[in-house]
């Protein structure tokens, strides 16, 4: 193993479980990105401070070991923001109340996987190509 990635090749794809909760792929160089467990902890993850916290590190530490067997060197470690909706799903449509203005947000920690389908379902929207799927995320489902 180099001080950065490991030696050999184990996942050739994205992985995500408990329901995308949690995520990981490896590199090319073999470097493992890996995220999520922040619903161990909720309450320490609601807040506005872009920081890692100790329970979550913890808890990918530990994920880690038990997807490679072994502690790799960690080269970066990051924190962001998320936007929690009630239930879960983005809102992504037009705001009620609001002409001419919406919105693609609120992805409970899910926006790399539903980004890029969202933001191509509101520009196509906006553009008078509206689908089916956007009912699902519609902002004023929870008013």
């Amino acid at each position: 193993m180099s001080r950065r990635s490991l030696c050999r090749s184990i996942f050739d794809c994205p992985h995500y479980a408990r329901n995308g909760l949690d995520y990981w792929q490896q590199l090319e160089d073999g470097r493992i990105v890996l995220g999520g467990f922040r619903d161990l902890s909720i309450l320490s993850e609601l807040t506005d401070v872009e920081e890692t916290t100790p329970v979550i590190q913890e808890a990918l530490d530990a994920f880690l070991v038990q997807l490679v067997g072994v502690m790799p060197p960690v080269a970066y470690r990051w924190a962001g923001i998320f936007g929690l909706t009630q239930d879960f799903l983005p809102l992504v449509g037009r705001v009620p109340g609001r002409e001419g203005v919406w919105v693609a947000a609120g992805y409970s920690g899910h926006g790399n996987v539903l980004g890029l389908m969202c933001g191509e379902l509101v520009a196509g929207a906006i553009l008078g190509r509206p689908a089916p799927v956007l009912e699902l995320f519609d902002p004023a489902r929870l008013l």
